[in-house]
């Protein structure tokens, strides 16, 4: 949980990265936006769709690159056959001669040096621009974070509210440090509470019990947003997705198997 935190609050505030996910948001948010429209809210299919998506536009990427290992593999014996004819000549003249013969290997199966780290390198920020999108889904996508809005204005509204929000938020599930996070921006608010488990809004009632009805109202909402076809992705999804794998849940090999993408 920590390493993922540290993804999102990393990685997803480089420069290239945010660009690219602030653009992967947008298609997160369009995607939602067409799913609601033919009266179907959920989170669980909107991440499936999305990763379909993205997985689909990287695979002449992943074509070239797997292409790339097999001809390195071809490759690999008449490198080594080159290197070993020039070992232990260190002179200039040498080392030129062995470069050039070895770049031949690579003209003669139309390939170069760069062929498989050009792929990767283009991949690369893609995924790491992946995880926190769907990590902070009402950063990008305008529907979701409007169902937390209302018991966030709530919240704002509540005497001392800064140093409660900053207390559950630093715990687990949320593990979001205040020394990282502005608790006096709704923005932020939004954010810790699309982390929360069931648990943790019973922690936030007992701690604001002028706001239990509407909380309850949101947790409602929040929990049909995250059922898909009986997981609860909001809720320990590891755990829940594992055991629906076991169980032979189709969906649940998808959501596992993006989880384990997302992990790359």
């Amino acid at each position: 949980m920590e390493v993922y935190g540290l993804l999102a609050s990393g990685y997803g505030d480089w420069p290239i990265i945010k660009q690219i996910a602030w653009l992967l948001g947008q298609v997160m948010n369009g995607i939602f936006n067409v799913l609601s429209k033919i009266g179907i809210e959920n989170i669980g299919v909107c991440i499936i769709i999305f990763t379909i998506i993205i997985y689909t536009l990287m695979i002449p990427l992943t074509i070239k690159q797997q292409k790339f290992s097999k001809m390195s593999a071809v490759m690999q014996p008449e490198i080594k056959k080159i290197q070993k004819k020039y070992e232990g000549k260190k002179d200039q003249a040498s080392m030129m001669k062995q470069q050039e013969e070895i770049n031949l290997v690579y003209e003669k199966y139309g390939t170069s040096m760069t062929g498989g780290c050009l792929p990767m390198l283009i991949q690369m920020p893609i995924l790491f621009a992946l995880y926190p999108v769907i990590r902070d889904i009402p950063t990008y996508v305008k529907g979701v974070k409007d169902v937390y809005m209302p018991v966030t204005e709530a919240i704002m509204n509540t005497n001392g509210f800064q140093k409660i929000m900053e207390t559950i938020g630093e715990a687990s599930p949320v593990l979001m440090n205040p020394k990282a996070y502005d608790y006096s921006q709704a923005d932020t608010i939004v954010n810790v509470l699309y982390k929360f488990q069931d648990s943790t809004w019973n922690t936030l009632m007992e701690k604001m019990p002028s706001i239990t009805d509407l909380a309850q109202q949101t947790m409602d909402k929040v929990t049909h947003l995250n059922s898909f076809l009986g997981i609860n992705i909001g809720e320990q999804p590891l755990t829940q997705l594992t055991t629906a794998l076991h169980n032979g849940s189709v969906v649940g090999i998808i959501l596992q198997y993006l989880f384990r993408y997302l992990q790359v």
